[in-house]
């Protein structure tokens, strides 16, 4: 069952929130950790719930409506690309498969993190 929120930010065509921004301090620590393990700075493997919840926000990320157009309200030409993300976002159950998946949406200029 999804922590996430339902909504969107209205502006821009639905915008994900900002995952900084979630309440509860869990969301914010497990980014902070897989940034850290990204970057080299940090040794200790993602917890079974922090990756539960990183690839609960990649799927809520991805869903956002803004990816399915451009500024001008036309259909993203990414839109397959994107909904390919939407479909892989579902199976992430790895800090590697997070990474991977995080590597293709920055691809398309997509970075939840």
């Amino acid at each position: 069952m999804s922590r996430m929120p339902k909504f969107y930010n209205p502006m821009c065509g639905g915008l994900p929130l900002y995952w900084g921004d979630e309440q509860t301090g869990e969301l914010p620590a497990a980014v902070r950790h897989y940034i850290g393990l990204a970057a080299g700075l940090d040794e200790t493997p993602l917890t079974a719930a922090e990756v539960e919840l990183l690839a609960d926000f990649c799927v809520y990320f991805i869903h956002a409506p803004c990816w399915e157009f451009d500024c001008d309200g036309a259909p993203s030409p990414y839109l397959s690309l994107v909904q390919a993300l939407r479909e892989k976002a579902k199976t992430l159950t790895s800090y590697e498969a997070i990474r991977e998946w995080n590597s293709e949406a920055a691809e398309i200029a997509i970075d939840p993190f």
